[in-house]
């Protein structure tokens, strides 16, 4: 159930916000992936402590939701945070009778909270007093109207017009969630999504078709991790969405009616050819007998990725053909809205940041086990040192990008996501990990862009390949004379990890390793372990996993296994 402040007292503690709903996400005050945030005096009605952890909260909800982390500094006037948060007296709305404010916002990045009310941080079962108000779904609410959203008129919505503190059966405190916020699978999982265009419209030239769907793409890629490619039609190898212009498309649900257009789940978009279109120009008059395609092929387009119609009255998804078009009549190019929106995905499985991957705790088991090779950077937003390696890992990503290696780089935030780190014992900012089949190997060179690409070329190219024939290990011993082989088990990850581990501290030596026990015997390996070849000699050692250190290597340099 819900408690909620009885409708006499609506409009006293009606929340009104300066409208940023229509930032578009190019406009919006807060580009960088990092938003700062500064609390410039205390709260007559809360601890210092209560303050920080209701605002910590509610920034790590929005955070999950949003490609957004939040990261507290202190206040400092000649280097203010992206949002300043300052509780004032005698916050009033002039229309609505001078009634008390609970909260408002600028777009520059102010965020005020009217400490006339009374505050309070609930706990997680505590009995809800409907005289004193729940901080942390206000800060929650006002976070959002600072990103760009309106008020929704759903009720459990974090962002309905009044305060909607959320309790169980009994009346006992729930913390907000922003289960509200729409959260979208995307239905294709490469990162890049080809569409052909199959036939023309009648009302179109093919530049001006190509041209509408080429910005609307572009529009959707720059809030989505998708890039969209066209290539040409072929109905052997068919694009992952085809766009087709037909006649008669008629909707039976509304008295057969006429739709604009419509996709089905295979990926196809059909548009009406019966309707007349046009790619306006911008500040070009809107004639509206003839509909906008560039605003159709961006509201299909958001179906055909997994959305539905959303009831926002500018939105791209509204369910009814709407241009947002200004009191002169004028064409205006189509935005999609902000950061904030319902209209942005929210990935569980993965995410991106430029030519990284975005790890979370939901998705870094999934992703480590796909890729063969991936470098991990765990970091803390609050550490200098990691925002020092920020951008020359970013350098490292694009640049083994653009050489086509097999080398995939990812980033998580430990902080946000401690699971992750805890996984693999990390303790410490930054620590980079370079995962090889899923076992990681600690970085312990430079961190600059230099050092760790040569770093990881190496690690890549030397780490034992896994041997599955007797012929293999008879082919390197032929090849290289000299080749250092680990036995192990595959559920033996300790083992393999310290074997990993040690083959980093040697350059231009062949590793192998087996997981075969009929392989290991032919060679007359007996106990998991490493194994020294030199050749087909007679004499032969093994010693097992727990001697296996660079200077055990070292000792049984010269001695020799056979067959």
């Amino acid at each position: 159930m819900t408690t909620f402040l009885p409708i006499f007292l609506l409009l006293q503690f009606f929340i009104i916000i300066q409208e940023c709903s229509s930032i578009n996400d190019e406009e919006t005050p807060f580009p960088s992936r990092n938003l700062t945030y500064s609390i410039l005096n205390e709260s007559t009605k809360l601890k210092p402590s209560e303050t920080m952890d209701a605002f910590r909260y509610a920034f790590d909800q929005w955070s999950a939701v949003i490609p957004r982390d939040f990261v507290e500094i202190p206040f400092n006037p000649k280097k203010p945070a992206n949002i300043r948060i300052k509780f004032e007296t005698g916050l009033t709305d002039e229309q609505f009778f001078n009634s008390s404010l609970i909260g408002y916002t600028f777009p520059t990045g102010a965020m005020y909270f009217n400490d006339d009310l009374t505050f309070k941080k609930y706990t997680v079962g505590e009995k809800i007093d409907p005289d004193i108000l729940d901080f942390k779904w206000i800060v929650m609410h006002v976070t959002g109207h600072l990103l760009g959203l309106e008020h929704s008129f759903k009720f459990k919505s974090v962002m309905h017009a009044t305060d909607v503190s959320t309790t169980d059966s009994d009346g006992r405190y729930i913390d907000p969630k922003l289960e509200a916020i729409k959260k979208t699978k995307i239905r294709w999982p490469n990162r890049t999504i080809t569409f052909s265009i199959f036939n023309d419209s009648k009302s179109l030239t093919r530049n001006d078709t190509r041209a509408a769907f080429r910005y609307a793409f572009d529009q959707w890629s720059a809030v989505i991790p998708r890039d969209f490619l066209e290539i040409s039609f072929n109905p052997k190898k068919p694009a992952n969405i085809r766009i087709i212009f037909e006649t008669g498309l008629t909707n039976k649900k509304f008295s057969n009616s006429s739709l604009i257009s419509y996709n089905s789940p295979n990926g196809t978009m059909y548009f009406n050819d019966d309707i007349s279109f046009k790619k306006y120009a911008n500040n070009e008059k809107v004639d509206p007998s003839i509909k906008d395609i560039t605003w159709i092929a961006m509201h299909t387009i958001g179906h055909v990725l997994g959305l539905d119609d959303y009831e926002k009255h500018r939105s791209i998804m509204y369910p009814v053909y709407l241009l947002s078009i200004e009191s002169d009549n004028l064409y205006r190019d189509q935005k999609l809205t902000s950061i904030a929106s319902f209209e942005v995905f929210h990935e569980e499985e993965e995410s991106h940041e430029g030519d990284i991957l975005i790890l979370n705790e939901k998705n870094y088991k999934e992703i480590i086990k796909r890729f063969d090779y991936l470098l991990v950077d765990f970091y803390s937003s609050g550490c200098d040192w990691c925002r020092d390696l920020e951008p020359k890992y970013a350098k490292v990503a694009t640049q083994l990008k653009e050489e086509g290696s097999v080398i995939k780089v990812a980033k998580v935030n430990d902080m946000k996501y401690p699971k992750v780190g805890a996984a693999f014992n990390v303790t410490h900012y930054p620590t980079l990990l370079f995962f090889y089949n899923g076992i990681s190997i600690i970085y312990d060179d430079k961190l600059s862009q230099v050092a760790i690409v040569r770093w990881v070329k190496k690690r890549q190219k030397f780490l034992p390949k896994e041997i599955k024939t007797v012929e293999k290990i008879k082919d390197l011993i032929i090849s290289d004379n000299v080749v250092i082989i680990g036995y192990f088990i595959k559920e033996n990850t300790a083992g393999i990890t310290k074997f990993y581990q040690l083959t980093t501290s040697f350059d231009d030596v062949p590793f192998g390793i087996i997981h075969d026990k009929n392989i290991a015997q032919s060679f007359n390996i007996t106990e998991e372990g490493i194994v020294y070849f030199e050749g087909f000699t007679k004499d032969c050692n093994a010693f097992n996993e727990t001697k296996i250190d660079v200077a055990g290597i070292m000792n049984v340099w010269e001695r020799k296994c056979r067959q």
